[in-house]
């Protein structure tokens, strides 16, 4: 998409030269504009940043480019959630609806806040036809889900919630702080931490924002090849049309067709709005592996196995601990074991390895395959060849 050569900027600690050999390599592999951080307590052992913001060969990425980060703020809004379940504010073995007691209509009163956070719910979508506006009505979207039927037993069975998993949490920490998800985020974490990431980037801020590109100007009256491309191998008919609502009900849920819009970005839908640079993203991680801000108790059984094996939703096996992707062999964080984060959509990924003692930060503005980008491989590969 890009023809020139794209302006690199940043440094590598010298073990970790090879990283910036992959980093560059990836504007040969669809890359157009990205940010890396890798970060070991506090002290950042890579920071680069290169390419562009948009198409205009003349707007470069910044140290301070904000790109929408898709799937990564999942992981972001459990980190939030426990941070309230650190100062008591909520018990996680309490049923949500303890908390929200409307959740608790069409039999989900014995749901806990750990099933939740483990997409065992089962509120993957919005069971009735939603129209595209309607996401913007946070209060509107997490009381539907509250008074919805399951889509199966809670605890019966996991399935990624795509696109609710956001409403759903964000509206457990408005209930406990008194604060919406994202000044919650900026209280407590984003800005203690100094990371840069946010729900909800304000206004003044929008200048930094990267354009998105992929699936970001698809019109969302015509998914059939965005659809295809998204959904795994259902088991039966009616599990393919919970996927397709998932995913699809509405298709601005997923950011499709106005990822780019001033209204996106100044929404708090942590699922999939969530903004940041690469540097903050690791730091958000880098805390949380390292800050002191969390007990080992409660780091320990939120990057626990939770879920584990067919996942009703991505159609093939998944793994979770408390809102956290955990390494499976079908998608590594590395090569060891303990690792855990999120991957967004088309490769952007925030994570940590606490045998190497390592974060990662990795934010991009064109979304390469979805379930293994080989720009995201060549630099996990890199880093952990070198930690």
């Amino acid at each position: 998409m890009m023809s020139r050569t794209p302006h690199i900027e940043g440094q590598c600690s010298p073990a970790f030269s090879a990283v910036g050999d992959a980093f560059a390599q990836n504007f040969d592999d669809g890359e157009i504009g990205a940010g890396l951080v890798v970060m070991r307590a506090g002290e950042p052992l890579v920071e680069l940043w290169g390419g562009w913001s948009h198409l205009d060969p003349d707007q470069y990425w910044q140290r301070n480019t904000l790109v929408n980060g898709y799937s990564t703020g999942k992981a972001v809004v459990a980190m939030l959630l426990l941070d309230c379940a650190e100062d008591q504010l909520l018990d996680l073995d309490a049923p949500v609806a303890a908390y929200w007691p409307e959740f608790a209509s069409e039999g989900k009163g014995a749901v806990t806040i750990q099933m939740l956070m483990a997409h065992q719910a089962g509120l993957v979508a919005l069971a009735a036809p939603t129209e595209d506006d309607a996401i913007y009505n946070f209060a509107g979207i997490s009381d539907r889900l509250a008074r919805q039927a399951p889509y199966w037993t809670p605890g019966s069975a996991h399935g990624y919630h795509v696109n609710t998993f956001g409403y759903l949490l964000g509206e457990l920490i408005s209930r406990v702080t008194g604060h919406s998800v994202g000044e919650a985020l900026s209280r407590r974490l984003s800005g203690p931490c100094q990371a840069d990431y946010y729900f909800g980037v304000p206004v003044a801020q929008h200048r930094r924002i990267a354009h998105c590109f992929s699936n970001a100007d698809v019109n969302p009256d015509d998914l059939r090849e965005t659809q295809a491309s998204l959904i795994g191998e259902p088991a039966n008919e009616s599990e393919a049309d919970m996927i397709t609502a998932a995913y699809f009900n509405p298709p601005t849920m997923s950011g499709i067709g106005v990822v780019n819009s001033t209204r996106w970005r100044s929404s708090e839908i942590p699922s999939t709005s969530g903004h940041g640079t690469a540097m903050g993203l690791a730091r958000l991680y880098d805390a949380f592996l390292h800050g002191g801000r969390f007990s080992g108790d409660l780091t320990q059984s939120a990057v626990a196995i939770h879920s584990d094996g067919r996942d009703v939703v991505l159609g093939r096996d998944s793994r979770f601990g408390l809102g956290f992707m955990l390494t499976h062999p079908d998608r590594p964080l590395g090569p060891n074991p303990g690792s855990f984060g999120h991957f967004g959509y088309g490769g952007s990924i925030g994570m940590s390895d606490p045998a190497s003692g390592i974060s990662i930060g990795y934010m991009m503005n064109n979304p390469g395959t979805r379930w293994q980008n080989p720009r995201t491989i060549r630099i996990l590969d890199a880093v952990f060849g070198a930690a």
